[in-house]
């Protein structure tokens, strides 16, 4: 096991989650300060970054 490791926001440096040095699978979070989706993978220590996508659907909707 590891000890909890912060990952921080390539773009803006603001701390976008915490790794808790088990799981293997990606973790996205948002970034609160740049409004981008960063994404930590695990098995090669890379931090990636993206936009977040576009909403495909709206809450309530019309009923027919």
């Amino acid at each position: 096991m590891g000890e909890p490791k912060k990952i921080y926001c390539p773009q803006c440096g603001h701390k976008a989650l915490t790794y808790d040095g088990r799981a293997t699978v990606n973790i996205t979070a948002r970034c609160r300060k740049c409004n981008k989706t960063v994404v930590y993978i695990p098995s090669t220590d890379e931090v990636k970054i993206t936009n977040i996508p576009e909403r495909t659907t709206a809450s309530g909707g019309f009923c027919w």
